[in-house]
């Protein structure tokens, strides 16, 4: 509207037409550059005020961000959710890789708290469709700690698959730097092992670094092949042992019963075990210790 009744008076002035002309066009210009940057060269914040600017340099969720994103992943309304879904994978993608392993501690407490099946599944899922370009970030990331952390976070969010090439790399890292880990990335890594997929639950109870607490937490996982790989771990602990000796498997008794750990009572009661093996191998372990 402005523009056309500049058009009107400029040519409405007793000045030569080419000067007003020119006047004419240099306005617009400037309109047009203002309008372009805006649009490409500055990019706007977004209309909804959780979501993340795309130049922030450090984009955050703070924790009431968080929640409404969330609360909006379990909206009635498609749009409603089909936007949070939207920007949760666009901030995963363009969050700084220092910033990830937070953003998963915060993101799978709300989960708890909020305790929704439906909304879980779909932050899940979001997390599934953006995990092949965070784990290939976290395995360039040169800082030890951000990438053992960010780990963690992976398997505390069941994103990290040991079937993908990529994955199987970067969980074989967090194994080679176990000796690195704090107390608390160690229960926090523990805690969330059982309900990991099957293929780092195994590689977790056969590895020789696995620290003890992780593999204590395991020793009571519903697989019996992992279950059976824990009791052959050399690591794991009398205590865990104690508990496999009572598994409803001969093969985890087995396993019990050749382990170095277990206590003496442990292996004369499976000399009494109800399978010949296990009584067969439970009488050779304990003639050894004698």
């Amino acid at each position: 509207m402005l523009i056309f009744f500049a058009i009107d008076k400029i040519m409405s002035l007793s000045i030569p037409k080419f000067i007003g002309a020119s006047i004419l066009g240099a306005a617009i210009g400037l309109s047009s550059t203002t309008i372009t940057s805006q649009v490409q060269g500055h990019p706007v914040r977004p209309h909804h005020k959780y979501l993340v600017p795309n130049n922030d340099p450090h984009p955050q969720l703070t924790e009431d961000q968080l929640k409404k994103l969330v609360q909006n992943l379990g909206s009635n309304m498609f749009t409603t959710r089909n936007k949070a879904l939207e920007q949760l994978k666009i901030f995963m993608n363009n969050c700084p890789t220092s910033h990830l392993a937070t953003f998963f501690t915060k993101m799978n407490d709300e989960k708890v708290r909020i305790n929704d099946e439906e909304i879980n599944h779909r932050v899940d899922a979001a997390i599934n469709e953006t995990s092949e370009g965070i784990v290939n970030r976290i395995n360039n990331e040169q800082n030890i700690e951000i990438k053992l952390n960010c780990t963690i976070s992976l398997i505390q969010s069941n994103a990290l698959n040991y079937k993908e090439d990529n994955h199987k790399v970067l969980f074989n890292f967090l194994l080679a730097n176990t000796n690195r880990l704090s107390l608390n990335s160690i229960s926090t890594m523990s805690q969330a092992l059982p309900k990991s997929n099957l293929g780092i639950k195994l590689a977790f109870a056969e590895h020789g670094n696995t620290p003890t607490q992780a593999l204590t937490s395991l020793a009571g996982d519903q697989e019996v092949s992992v279950r059976c790989a824990v009791a052959e771990n050399q690591n794991t602990l009398a205590q865990a042992l104690i508990a496999l000796a009572g598994d409803e498997d001969s093969s985890v008794r087995y396993a019990v019963a050749q382990h170095r750990n277990t206590p003496i009572q442990i292996l004369v009661n499976l000399t009494q075990d109800q399978d010949p093996d296990v009584r067969e191998i439970a009488q050779k372990a304990l003639a050894s210790r004698r």
